[in-house]
């Protein structure tokens, strides 16, 4: 595959465009990005051939002999589509933009979250990986070759802002006249040599109790509060001070409260788990000479894994089993290979589960589960008093999500505004979420009172 950079920083069209090649691997399917490319492919349905609708069509074309190799076009109205896109709202779920790509902040919180929940110490960014190509590459290739992939004009920008901090070379047994040891050296420059998934994720209730105490924090809650008095005294409710100024500065307000919460929240989470990798090696090793036992928050969990969807608990099943693990893949190299591609094609259009939801014991899944259909036999008209219609209905959300009941009516309520009826006008014509009714509605109105007669969700 050839993937050709037009818009490199600084060099947007002001020289030769740069491009890349890559192959498939079949040591570790997670790192092929064939696999992750195709899988985007099939589900944007981007192949200007019709024939081309799964993973076993592509293997099933063939080279002519008359030919040296047969190229898989892309049709042309996707030739502009970014490959990777930002999510959007919609007032039936989270849905992938058809043409808006995913900003680099939003890709950098990604990846911030994920060396978080993989345990690493440092700091997780695209920086971290751009980074380690460079001086990867440095270390088989010239310095006109590594300034191409990297495209920089010069030679000293790569030793100014990418030479690692760490000697990549064994001196000591160059010193002393030994066989070095390159493989000792190249781990411990590795980010993952102090991981330790034990390390505090998120912060407790407790924690986040703690931090409503702030000073600062605390002073912004009491003037909010002094808004709201003023204005239930002077128009009866918040909702009724719409468009005054009073409702301006609750707003304003409102949003300063959250900014500083983020802020000290994350600034507690990072002390937290900076205090984490101070001190525990030391605590493992007074455990282990002085017969002490870790206390429980350190033990290590149930290696049992759980998914927050089958969908993802299948593709993990398949992704990091290696290609010729059994005789039977050794006669079939390629089957393993389209089983997770088709695994990825499928959760690429599913809806992850909302952070909340996931601490629900029951909505998570293990390996060996299957999904259960959302149809009449389990989904009947009458539904739970707190049940959102939309989410139930959503064929995008992972199935064992969508029957999730709120706690309280409100919380359904702020959730069916916030999510859902806010991206449809008052007017709009659309039939029921309900998985198993048909019955068309005209507008927002309507719905609410098509809710509560059919399906007893009272909005």
């Amino acid at each position: 595959m050839e993937v050709t950079l037009m818009f490199m920083k600084g060099k947007r069209n002001k020289s030769q465009l740069t491009t890349y090649i890559f192959h498939e691997r079949d040591d570790n399917l997670a790192l092929c990005p064939i696999s992750h490319f195709l899988a985007l492919a099939l589900a944007d349905r981007a192949f200007e051939a019709q024939g081309i609708n799964s993973p076993e069509d592509i293997l099933r074309i063939e080279v002519p002999p008359y030919r040296n190799s047969s190229q898989l076009k892309w049709r042309s109205e996707m030739l502009d589509i970014p490959v990777v896109r930002r999510t959007v709202h919609t007032a039936h779920g989270v849905r992938i933009s058809p043409n808006l790509a995913l900003p680099y902040d939003a890709f950098n919180q990604f990846l911030q979250r994920l060396g978080r929940n993989a345990g690493l110490e440092d700091p997780l960014t695209p920086h971290c990986i751009r980074r380690g190509t460079a001086n990867a590459v440095d270390d088989v290739a010239t310095a006109a070759e590594r300034n191409q992939v990297l495209g920089h004009s010069r030679a000293d920008i790569f030793e100014r802002y990418y030479l690692s901090q760490k000697v990549k070379r064994d001196v000591q047994s160059a010193y002393l006249g030994c066989p070095a040891r390159e493989s000792v050296i190249r781990a411990v420059g590795m980010m993952s040599l102090t991981r330790d998934p034990r390390v505090p994720k998120e912060l407790t209730e407790e924690q986040k109790a703690a931090i409503e105490h702030d000073p600062h924090l605390a002073e912004l809650n009491r003037q909010k509060q002094d808004l709201v008095s003023d204005m239930r005294y002077r128009y009866g409710s918040v909702p009724k001070a719409q468009g005054t100024n009073l409702y301006a500065q609750h707003g304003k307000l409102e949003r300063t409260i959250q900014s500083e919460r983020r802020f000290l929240r994350k600034h507690a989470r990072d002390i937290i788990r900076e205090d984490f990798f101070a001190k525990i090696d030391t605590i493992e090793i007074d455990c282990q000479l002085l017969g002490l036992s870790l206390a429980d928050d350190l033990k290590v969990e149930d290696p049992t894994v759980q998914f927050t969807c089958v969908e993802r608990a299948r593709l993990a099943r398949s992704l990091f089993r290696s290609l010729s693990s059994s005789v039977e893949e050794v006669h079939e190299p390629h089957r393993h290979r389209m089983e997770v591609i088709r695994d990825w094609t499928a959760l690429c259009s599913l809806q992850g589960i909302p952070y909340k939801q996931r601490n629900t014991p029951c909505k998570l899944v293990v390996l060996k589960e299957e999904p259960s259909p959302i149809d009449g036999d389990v989904t009947p008209l009458v539904c739970p008093a707190t049940q959102c219609l939309f989410c139930l209905g959503n064929e995008q959300r992972a199935s064992n999500s969508r029957p999730y009941s709120f706690s309280r009516p409100d919380k359904l309520r702020r959730h069916m505004y916030d999510c859902h009826l806010r991206y449809l006008a008052s007017d709009a014509c659309f039939p029921c979420p309900h998985p198993v009714c048909s019955e068309n509605l005209w507008g927002t109105t309507h719905f609410k009172d098509h809710a509560a007669v059919i399906h007893k969700v009272y909005l």
